[in-house]
């Protein structure tokens, strides 16, 4: 019988009710705790959608417009890479390394870590279910971060896993066997197997051990902390050592090996499965014991013995195989031995790979008599193309040339054009004077600037770009999209490059749209293209609040620029594992008057295993417009795609799905002007010199010896100049080496990478079999300054610039020039030639003067002859003002009165570059009469030159009578350089030929 108990609060019976539920109607410390939580939640929540989510994705939105607009490229694409890319938070990446992580640490659901942490905390053990939605959930959560882990290399890991799921790339099922195969294959060259398994493969393999190794070390602190059980414990030590060398075992495809170490990984090999099966084997016996006796579970001193003779019998076994080395490691000294285990198996092997993955095929190699004796271009025209004035000089002077204090100076760059070099700066905003006020950053107030600055590399004069027609660009061409300031100038003008805390001009993004536009003296333009993108309601909002333009906050729609420097607007288009060159350059399309900047793009794709560089190919470039930021892509003329081993990692990049590549401009007429002054980007050439250095020995004694190896000596460079290689003058990146190591100095040779139409052709003039030694760019330098000395030191501040190499009179002739500095400004002091082999220094007041000081003498007749000559003109021509003067000295020493007087005719030709259509007079003494002169045009390489010839004297000398003739040169312009030789003629016979003149006139 059942009793009903009553409350005495109330007549019901108290079993009278099922249970009812009341939401928050429990204790108020409770109640106030779920209040606190669903708060937090509304408010991350109202966050989320409010303030996170449109003020990151604003600038997500307006790069997906900007690349759509204004590069026809799909930047959602190249950022999410379809998410595997780990730029966005949710992505399959980490996803792949969540799932890893749960099922290892589910199967079955490990219990440890929460039990070691419950004994701390006192909530005790959990069941199975609650690990397993432990692992499940906040498990989960850890992995997925981990998983993050997967694309530490680049990126690497989610492209290629793109390009698998894309079909750009195929996942052999025997890929792990095919990587090892091609280890042991010193034949092989499977660049594609090992990419995929390094960047791919491995990481997955690495990431799951690592948990697994995890997971062991849980139970060897479960089996020492939480329940005892030394036999477990010691199990749990030896598999995840195991496993240690499994991680070094399958790490072994992406490494160099030699024959030596091909031998020793077996002892990995060993180690990798001999220590799990011994610790399973512990793990067994001790299970079988504590099966029999509960309390057997503590290692005794006999038991110890046993396991221990098993563990030393262990280790003999591991160690086998570096025993066995042994024999090759002690006789490596030996030639046979070396070649066969270290030349044949690691060396060669690298040399084969980084000249395929480098690209160092691209060398021709001659020996440095070729680039001496197989000029076509005349003394005279080769002088006149030396590069007098280096980058600081150029940076300093176009500096001191710009005349508003909010302008500064970009990068200065070498611009080839119109067979003619130059050194040209962009204006910049010169940030380093702005406050960092949010107008006049992010605002059109300073949003450009107008006009470029260019120098003559050979005159050093200032180029007035509104006088002349070379660019065909208005001297107020705006810039929208550019450059920083300099670090060249920063230094000359800061006397600093830390910039740390300052942000660079081009480098803020600008709200179109505001009433600053137009409000400013400094411009005639404003911007008036299309804007890289709009954003309207809560995006727009958090725009312009993280731009600090709050009174803007409030509109509803904006137009925006953004990315405007040209190396970020690039760069943020990029695929994993492509690089831009860090020196953009203008370029001019002069028929249509338009400015853009050229930014290299190239390839840097590791492979690894016996690949000592990366997959480095030049791509091609992307052409930005300074005035409205759209992008076009030019493929690089001379890539392989078919013979080119590699050309299946990089050839990816090239496909129109992901960038706009124009493939076959570099054969329309049109596009010259771009052909002519397209230059192949510095950055990758230094990285494929920096390779080709070491790996262009392929004879085994060279490389042991290291007699080949090369270096950069200090203070080299890549320069662009102009020289001449056998077909007449061009354009060409010149870089020389020394041998390495080498305390004197000796030139090793000197690397040549040629542009126009042979683009991408590269030569390397050695020395190696040359029989004597040619001097280094330092040891010249030194020669130099020991030759000059009381000269240089007489220059205030001395500098001296750039230290070149040119083919001169048949021989190769170092030209340095030597630079006066006087605070901020600098002059052209002194110029020197040395001559590479029999160290012959001829040095003056600049490149003419120090060539003539060389005593290259012309055509020299009979020894004999009793008449003495002199012929002098002046080098340097002021025009209108200041004519060039020339003297003519003759003198019949015959002492002989009934010998017949000699009849003597002197010429004077003078002549310049067609184009420049440039004539010329001469003024003498009224008593010579009227002039003989004649009219001549001639070509070298394509260029034509025209000039004039004029008979000055043509007399007879009798014995004892003599001259001495002043006049003057007058040409019809200035800001030309202007070439004069001399020609004695005795008797019908040319007798003297000078070496040719070179005249500069200014104005």
């Amino acid at each position: 019988m059942s009793r009903i108990s009553t409350n005495t609060n109330n007549d019901e019976p108290i079993g009278s009710k099922r249970f009812h539920y009341t939401p928050l109607k429990t204790k108020p410390r409770v109640r106030k705790y779920l209040l606190y939580i669903v708060i937090v939640i509304i408010v991350v929540v109202a966050l989320a959608i409010f303030w996170l989510w449109p003020s990151w994705y604003a600038d997500i939105n307006l790069q997906t417009q900007l690349y759509s607009n204004k590069a026809n490229a799909d930047f959602i694409n190249v950022y999410f890479l379809n998410f595997w890319g780990t730029n966005f938070l949710f992505n399959k990446t980490a996803l792949i390394g969540a799932f890893i992580g749960c099922i290892i640490m589910t199967i079955p659901p490990d219990k440890t870590l929460l039990t070691t942490i419950g004994t701390r905390l006192g909530f005790g053990k959990p069941s199975y279910a609650k690990s397993l939605l432990f692992w499940w959930t906040a498990g989960f959560v850890i992995f997925y971060f981990l998983g993050f882990m997967l694309d530490f290399n680049a990126s690497t890991f989610s492209w290629v896993a793109y390009l698998i799921e894309s079909g750009e790339m195929n996942l052999s099922p025997t890929i792990i066997s095919d990587a090892f195969s091609v280890l042991f294959n010193s034949g092989s060259k499977d660049f594609i197997t090992i990419y995929i398994y390094g960047n791919m493969i491995l990481p997955i393999i690495l990431f799951t051990l690592s948990v697994v190794i995890f997971r062991f070390i849980l139970n060897i602190v479960k089996n020492i902390y939480l329940r005892r059980n030394d036999y477990y414990a010691l199990a749990n030590i030896f598999i995840a050592i195991g496993l240690v060398f499994g991680i070094w075992f399958f790490s072994t495809p992406t490494q160099a090996l030699d024959g030596i170490n091909l031998i020793q990984i077996w002892s990995i090999v060993i180690g990798f499965i001999s220590f799990p099966i011994f610790g399973a084997l512990i793990y067994f016996y001790g299970r079988s014991n504590y099966s029999r006796d509960s309390k057997n579970y503590i290692l005794t001193i006999p038991k110890i013995k046993r396991i221990g003779s098993v563990g030393f019998l262990l280790m003999i076994i591991l160690v086998i195989p570096l025993f066995i080395s042994i024999g090759p490691a002690i006789s490596i000294n030996d030639t046979s031995v070396w070649i066969e285990q270290q030349w044949v198996k690691k060396y060669q092997r690298e040399v084969e790979w980084t000249t395929d993955c480098a690209g160092l095929d691209m060398f021709e190699e001659r020996t440095i008599e070729n680039f001496s004796l197989s000029t076509t271009t005349p003394d005279e025209i080769m002088v006149s193309q030396i590069r007098q004035y280096d980058q600081n000089f150029a940076v300093q002077y176009l500096a001191a040339s710009i005349g508003s204090t909010y302008e500064g100076l970009a990068d200065s760059d070498i611009v080839y054009i119109n067979n003619k070099e130059y050194w040209v700066a962009p204006k910049t905003i010169r940030f380093t004077q702005i406050t960092g006020d949010p107008v006049q950053r992010s605002t059109e107030l300073l949003d450009h600037v107008e006009g470029f600055l260019a120098m003559d590399t050979f005159t050093g004069e200032l180029i007035n770009i509104s006088l002349i027609s070379t660019f065909n660009i208005t001297q107020n061409y705006p810039i929208f999209f550019g450059e920083s300031e300099s670090e060249r100038y920063l230094l000359q003008t800061l006397g600093t490059t830390s910039q740390e805390g300052v942000i660079g001009a081009y480098d803020s993004d600008i709200l179109l749209g505001t009433e600053w536009a137009g409000n400013t003296t400094n411009y005639d333009h404003r911007y008036s293209s299309q804007p890289d993108g709009t954003l309207s309601g809560l995006e727009s909002f958090w725009k312009k609040i993280n731009l600090g333009l709050i009174a803007y906050s409030t509109r509803p729609e904006n137009d925006y620029l953004i990315n405007r420097n040209v190396r970020t607007r690039v760069k943020n288009i990029l695929l994993p594992q492509l690089s831009i060159d860090n020196d953009p350059y203008l370029v001019f399309d002069i028929e249509r008057g338009r400015l853009y900047y050229a930014v290299s793009i190239y390839t840097n794709i590791n492979v690894g295993s016996y690949a000592m560089y990366p997959v480095s190919r030049f791509l091609g470039i992307c052409l930005v417009d300074v005035i409205d930021g759209q992008m076009t892509f030019y493929e690089n003329p001379s890539l392989d795609k078919i013979n080119d081993p590699t050309a299946p990692l990089w050839s990816i990049y090239m496909s129109n799905s992901i960038y706009d590549w124009e493939i076959d401009w570099f054969n329309d007429s049109e596009m010259d002007w771009l052909k002519d002054q397209l230059r192949y980007p510095e950055d990758l050439f230094e990285k494929q010199l920096e390779a080709n250095y070491i790996y262009h020995v392929n004879d085994p004694n060279k490389w042991k010896s290291e007699i080949d190896f090369h270096e950069r000596p200090k203070g080299g460079d890549l320069y662009y100049i102009e020289s001449d290689i056998g077909e007449g003058v061009e354009y060409i990146g010149l870089d020389l080496v020394e041998y390495k190591g080498d305390s004197a100095n000796i030139l090793a040779g000197m690397y040549v990478v040629r542009h126009g139409d042979n683009f991408g052709d590269a030569i390397f003039y050695h020395t190696r079999d040359s029989g004597t030694s040619y001097l280094g760019p330092q040891s010249a330098n030194q020669t130099y300054l020991t030759e000059a000395t009381q000269e240089i030191s007489l220059i205030a501040g001395a500098r001296n610039g750039n230290i070149l190499l040119y083919p001169i009179a048949g021989s190769i002739y170092y030209y340095i020039p030597t630079y006066s500095t006087s605070g901020v400004l600098q002059q052209l002091k002194l110029a020197g030639f040395i001559e590479a082999l029999t160290r012959n220094v001829g040095y003056g007041d600049d490149a003419g003067e120090a060539y003539e000081n060389l005593n290259i003498t012309g055509i020299i007749g009979d020894s004999n002859l009793t008449l003495t000559y002199n012929f002098d003109i002046e080098t340097s021509i002021n025009y209108p003002d200041d004519p060039g003067q020339f003297t003519i000295s003759l003198h019949n020493t015959n002492n002989t009165y009934s010998v017949t007087g000699l009849d003597v005719k002197v010429n004077l030709s003078i002549y310049t570059s067609t184009d420049l259509n440039v004539n010329y007079s001469l003024l003498v003494p009224p008593s010579l009469g009227q002039l003989e002169n004649s009219t001549y045009v001639f070509l070298i390489d394509t260029e034509s030159f025209t000039g004039m010839n004029f008979t000055i004297i043509d007399t007879t000398l009798f014995f004892g009578e003599g001259l001495v003739l002043n006049g003057y040169l007058v040409p019809s312009k200035g800001n030309v350089i202007v070439y004069a030789k001399w020609t004695l003629i005795v008797d019908g016979e040319i007798i003297y030929q000078s070496p040719v003149s070179i005249i500069l006139v200014l104005q």
